[in-house]
């Protein structure tokens, strides 16, 4: 809902800016993965038209599959690397949920500059990262993960191996009253409740950058 169009014309009008008409909105979403918030977008705003691009053909191929079974019309997927993609201005609303923080250090400015060259005159970015010093209590359970599973290359696997690693340490150390015992029990509870994908993305993907705002 934060990435929503409504929301985010909503809060430029209180900050004083005149936003783009969400109805209508040309919407580019980067890093869409399998199109779910993009086609919510789409489907709540008829009137708009929306893009959503992605590097992993699978998750493009997911994203196509609901948008017909969806019956939306409005919107479109491209499997192509960012730096390919048609960066015209021609956008009234950018959104980068997640990606600076997942993409290699070396391509930061770039993904920045990207969503600048993609932005019409007077549209908003939605520009979302780990944010620091709140996710140096979750890099304690990335770091203690990483290695516990740095020999394992098949995702599966890893997954399981780090999610029992994980529940292990929970158990020795969740019923510490101070701070560690308490931050490895409610990632040991958030593993649980998101599933194997946060666990994939979150807390085992190569690059996870989180920077001060």
């Amino acid at each position: 809902r934060k990435t929503h169009p409504d929301t985010l014309a909503t809060l430029a009008t209180v900050f004083g800016l005149k936003a783009p008409p969400a109805a209508t909105a040309r919407v580019l979403e980067l890093g869409c993965g399998t199109g779910e918030n993009l086609l919510a977008i789409a489907c709540a705003l008829p009137g708009s038209s929306c893009t959503g691009v992605d590097f992993s053909a699978p998750q493009i191929a997911q994203a196509e599959d609901l948008m017909v079974a969806a019956g939306i019309g409005n919107a479109r997927f491209i499997c192509s690397d960012f730096n390919e993609i048609d960066a015209t201005g021609q956008y009234d609303y950018v959104v980068a949920h997640g990606l600076l923080s997942w993409i290699p250090p070396e391509m930061h400015d770039d993904l920045i500059a990207l969503c600048s060259a993609c932005l019409a005159p007077g549209g908003l970015l939605y520009l979302s990262y780990n944010a620091l010093p709140g996710w140096h209590q979750r890099q304690i359970a990335r770091d203690f993960l990483l290695q516990e599973t740095a020999e394992i290359t098949d995702i599966t696997a890893k997954v399981r191996d780090a999610r029992a690693a994980l529940a292990t340490l929970a158990e020795t150390v969740g019923n510490l009253d101070w701070a560690y015992g308490r931050i490895i029990s409610d990632e040991n509870d958030n593993v649980a409740k998101l599933g194997d994908s946060y666990l994939a993305h979150d807390l085992l993907e190569t690059h996870n950058t989180a920077f001060y705002f």
